[in-house]
């Protein structure tokens, strides 16, 4: 599948970008997600998500991870990386902050490339249908961003 992942305003060799292509291989293989499908990963600051958060979701907080999917039911404007309308199998974007992410890695005890990996996992469970609204699909997609993270990082059993 191809997978762009840019990194805008993190310290240069902060992020590596390996790891969070690997963790898309896995997700999307494990979803059944079209290897000829495309997605981005903006690795970027809290100013950038926030201000993301607040033009697409109406919140105006900085916030971990954000998913867009290519298309929005409901005609309003989306965000997306530059792609052209008629590009074919296109998955969705997925924004992390990884100001944030610094943060939380610390907060859980997590390396910063485990924690951009549970965010990855994240977003990209969403852009395949999980959903994290209602108590019970909170649960559900918890337990499979558990499942996933422990195929990569097993030492993480007990942790997650």
């Amino acid at each position: 599948m191809p997978v762009s992942v840019l990194s805008r305003g993190a310290r240069r060799g902060l992020v590596k970008k390996r790891p969070v292509r690997h963790i898309i291989s896995v997700v999307s293989r494990e979803e059944g997600v079209d290897p000829l499908g495309e997605l981005n990963v903006l690795l970027t600051t809290d100013e950038e998500i926030q201000d993301l958060n607040c033009r697409f979701l109406g919140i105006d907080t900085a916030t971990d991870v954000i998913a867009f999917g290519h298309d929005d039911p409901e005609g309003g404007e989306t965000f997306r990386f530059a792609v052209p309308d008629d590009a074919p199998g296109i998955i969705g974007d997925v924004v992390i902050s990884v100001e944030t992410a610094v943060r939380q890695a610390e907060e859980n005890g997590l390396s910063l490339e485990q924690e951009l990996a549970l965010l990855t996992v994240h977003g990209v469970l969403h852009l395949v249908g999980y959903e994290d609204t209602a108590p019970a699909e909170k649960r559900k997609m918890r337990r499979r961003q558990r499942e996933i993270m422990l195929m990569v990082y097993p030492d993480l059993e007990g942790r997650l």
